[in-house]
């Protein structure tokens, strides 16, 4: 039996931490890794969506030169925002070649 209480106590706190790191849209849940068509088939065209550009450093070696250089690409990502109402709190998605690789979580939404 307590073996039993133990491994029911395990299970919610791994539910829980779950729900932490995913987004919940009725009966589904949006995680990191999930495609951004998922993320719009399970929650919905999202409020607004910020498009920015990072700058990566990518470092190579020029064989001619005889030292490493250093050059930038830009790498396009988007922040979707999604608002379930003053209930619940904003969120905001980066999408980064269409898959989802961070939610954050915001004030109460209106």
């Amino acid at each position: 039996m307590r073996q039993i209480s133990m491994f029911l106590i395990a299970l919610g706190l791994m539910a829980n931490s779950l729900s932490a790191y995913g987004l919940r849209c009725a009966n589904h849940l949006v995680d990191i890794g999930d495609s951004s068509s998922r993320l719009i088939q399970y929650c919905g065209q999202p409020l607004q969506i910020g498009r920015f550009n990072e700058r990566i450093p990518i470092r190579t070696y020029d064989r001619f030169r005889d030292e490493h250089i250093v050059e930038y690409v830009n790498e396009p990502y988007e922040i979707w925002t999604y608002n379930f109402g003053s209930q619940r709190f904003l969120m905001h998605i980066t999408i980064r070649g269409g898959v989802v690789t961070e939610i954050e979580s915001d004030g109460y939404g209106y």
